[in-house]
């Protein structure tokens, strides 16, 4: 399911939670929003995970708005960045796999990422991931 983390003066309340013993990141403890108004795009740090792996990344010019600023867990897997943070990782968690997306899924902070030809083939890949099937 979707989650927010932190948000605008922590009101998510995750902190602290199994919910954030589950993730693959630490959350802020006050608000984890960075807007970045004039877009960016984050990198891939590792292009052969199954979560990114196949996709063409450098082949469309979306932009994303914003972000959550997260710090990665030791053990955790950095699959790409935006700066120094991370933006999507994952984990595991008892028998389980765990992932985070930095951003928004929809268009406000989406951007124009949300109509790039690619985007649903990258959820299915992260699902997969998830689910164990990649």
């Amino acid at each position: 399911g979707y989650l927010s983390f932190a948000g605008i003066n922590g009101i998510a309340r995750w902190v602290g939670t199994v919910i954030e013993d589950m993730l693959p990141v630490n959350i802020a403890r006050t608000d984890d929003r960075v807007e970045v108004v004039q877009g960016f795009r984050f990198d891939i740090a590792q292009p052969d995970h199954p979560i990114v792996a196949g996709l063409p990344w450098d082949e469309s010019q979306w932009t994303l708005c914003g972000y959550n600023r997260l710090t990665l867990k030791s053990g955790s897997v950095l699959v790409a960045r935006y700066g120094e943070d991370p933006f999507i990782a994952c984990g595991s968690y008892g028998t389980g796999r765990t992932a985070i997306f930095a951003s928004d899924f929809a268009p406000h902070w989406g951007g124009d990422f949300v109509h790039w030809p690619h985007y649903a083939a990258f959820w299915r890949q992260m699902m997969h991931w998830l689910a164990g099937r990649s």
